[in-house]
């Protein structure tokens, strides 16, 4: 990828999360705020949001640092709901727009908070997830017989939101659990009720333990070699 090419998909990249800035508050004047030795995305008063689209685990530090100093943090989480891409020629420059298969949800939340599962239980954290349309521009590879296998990335952008969702307590979570999930189950068993690939098991090892964290779900015992895992009640959960 050339120099120019590779800044295109930064700023496509900086202009998302920009706009998403702006969607959850306006007032630039509450952007990028310094607290101690790090910078918040927005600061108003006690409360904080940071935007992360991947890979909660970067923000651990820093998080437990607002936290500990007695803030309230939302960690902003954009889904792609619904997904355009647009497939550039490098020579011609051509396109081509199709819808995409793939269809984010907001149980895609659980798999990256487990980065930070020390931090769930902290009860000044909550989570936002964002629904939303976006269009990805790709340029398709000039290499190879399948120029869509080796194609960049340039930029991605929202072109609305179409849903926000707040959860600021484990009770929340509990709409994000597959509704035919057994009481008992195995992480073989959330797989196929959660509709996750065999490229996704990772993922759903994750969203497992994000629950556990939470404390909505325990280990009890092992089916064969598995470990298996049941609910806990919604107020065992709370500590009620």
């Amino acid at each position: 990828m050339s120099e120019s090419t590779a800044t295109i998909g930064t700023l496509g990249e900086m202009s998302y999360h920009r706009q998403l800035k702006y969607r959850l508050m306006p007032d630039s004047r509450f952007h990028e705020q310094k607290v101690g030795r790090y910078v918040a995305d927005i600061r108003c008063g006690n409360e904080i949001i940071e935007i992360q689209t991947r890979g909660f685990y970067k923000l651990k530090d820093k998080l437990a640092y607002f936290l500990s100093q007695g803030y309230r943090v939302t960690v902003a989480y954009p889904i792609e709901a619904v997904k355009w891409l647009v497939w550039v020629h490098p020579g011609s420059g051509e396109a081509t727009r199709r819808r995409s298969p793939k269809k984010g949800k907001a149980a895609d939340l659980l798999p990256e908070m487990y980065g930070i599962r020390e931090l769930l239980s902290h009860p000044n954290l909550s989570f936002l997830a964002v629904l939303a349309e976006t269009e990805e521009l790709r340029l398709l590879s000039e290499k190879g017989r399948n120029s869509k296998k080796g194609a960049k990335r340039l930029e991605r952008t929202p072109l609305s939101f179409l849903e926000e969702i707040h959860y600021s307590s484990p009770e929340d979570f509990l709409s994000l659990i597959p509704a035919s999930l057994p009481e008992r189950f195995t992480i073989k068993d959330y797989i196929f009720h959660g509709g996750f690939s065999k490229r996704d098991s990772r993922s759903a090892h994750d969203a497992v333990g994000a629950l556990e964290a939470l404390g909505l779900v325990e280990r009890d015992g092992k089916q064969g070699r598995a470990f298996q895992y049941r609910w806990n009640p919604p107020a065992t959960a709370a500590g009620s």
